[in-house]
């Protein structure tokens, strides 16, 4: 053998290799040329001389009473989907919950998510509701406040109208207009078709403005030309009621 070999053999020469560090350690297996070699350059401080660091691995856990998956659950964030533990039940159908639950109204309640669906809905029509409510109310105020709309008492009544006019005998309070035989006069007589039945007094008023104004009466809400001041300072244009002739 040549002479400068031999104290490479003497540094490479066998003896006892350490344990690896952790499961991810490599190692050539024994027995190879490059074994010996391998164990003298892993006692070298490679990393001070390269200026890196070995990643030592992560120390184990203590195990938890709950297991990992309650560890996990324990660590999602509580805004949106609540977290909570297994065998919960839903506030709202008692069934168990999932992976993903959602607050309800009330501390501490908890909800799948169609539940949760299902109760947001049933509030917004609650809140329509209410506010239907509320427009309906306020609209029957200023119908009374004002006298906007119809009355039963308001409608002339047919029969005493067409007594005067000699019909007396009506089928179920309607009547209507006749023409005569020889087509020179008309009278009043009962009818059960509502197509051709009439408010004598209605009929009578609009005969008379025809005759003394020329045109039909009509009815109509026009704005008021003065804005009306209220208490806060608010202007309001109300509408006012026209009706044709004046007299009406």
């Amino acid at each position: 053998p040549c002479p400068l070999l031999q104290p490479a053999r003497e540094v490479c020469a066998p003896r006892a290799r350490p344990p690896a560090r952790h499961p991810g350690h490599m190692a050539p297996p024994a027995g190879e040329p490059c074994g010996l070699l391998w164990d003298v350059l892993r006692e070298f401080p490679l990393g001070e001389a390269f200026g890196f660091a070995a990643p030592e691995p992560p120390l184990p856990r203590p195990p938890q009473p709950g297991g990992w998956e309650a560890e996990a659950a324990d660590s999602q964030p509580a805004s949106g989907p609540v977290a909570g533990c297994e065998g919960e039940l839903c506030h709202s159908c008692r069934l168990p919950l999932g992976s993903f639950r959602y607050p309800g109204e009330e501390p501490g309640q908890l909800l799948h998510g169609q539940c949760k669906a299902q109760l947001v809905l049933e509030k917004a029509r609650a809140d329509e509701g209410a506010q239907l409510e509320r427009d309906a109310r306020l609209k029957e105020r200023h119908r009374t406040e004002y006298g906007i709309g119809w009355r039963v008492e308001m409608i002339p009544e047919v029969a005493r109208a067409a007594a005067k006019l000699g019909c007396r005998e009506l089928q179920g309070g309607m009547c209507c207009v006749v023409l005569a035989d020889d087509a020179s006069s008309v009278r009043l007589a009962p009818t059960s078709y509502p197509a051709a039945a009439i408010n004598p007094e209605y009929l009578s008023i609009a005969l008379r403005v025809r005759r003394e104004e020329g045109r039909e009466p009509f009815f109509s809400l026009d704005p008021q030309r003065r804005p009306l001041s209220t208490a806060d300072g608010r202007e309001v244009r109300w509408q006012v009621k026209r009706f044709e002739p004046a007299w009406l």
